[in-house]
């Protein structure tokens, strides 16, 4: 499992800038479609960052409806793959967000 996840994190590990990674944002079933996860990115995250410096935010995922809740968060799709294992496949997609500073 540990090296299908190192082997996942390739794209945001190539990036030629230095980053802020997003490792896990998750949303309880019954809570989802309330639009928590986006108020947790926008209202939290991107506010922290930018008051940090700013710079790129970067994560990855593995679902195609993940995909298309970055998308919809201003995150751009930087890389596709696929992990191969034990005759199984995974689809992997690299996003990012550029985040700037906050001057106060």
């Amino acid at each position: 499992m540990l090296t299908v996840a190192n082997e996942a994190k390739k794209p945001y590990k190539s990036l030629k800038e230095p980053a802020w990674y997003l490792e896990v944002l998750g949303v309880l079933p019954s809570y989802q479609g309330k639009s928590l996860g986006s108020k947790m990115i926008n209202d939290c995250l991107i506010p922290f960052i930018s008051k940090s410096g700013g710079g790129t935010l970067a994560l990855i995922t593995n679902t195609d409806l993940n995909r298309s809740f970055y998308k919809k968060n201003g995150f751009e799709e930087f890389s596709e793959s696929r992990i191969r294992r034990f005759n199984l496949e995974i689809y992997n997609w690299g996003f990012k967000r550029k985040v700037l500073q906050t001057y106060n």
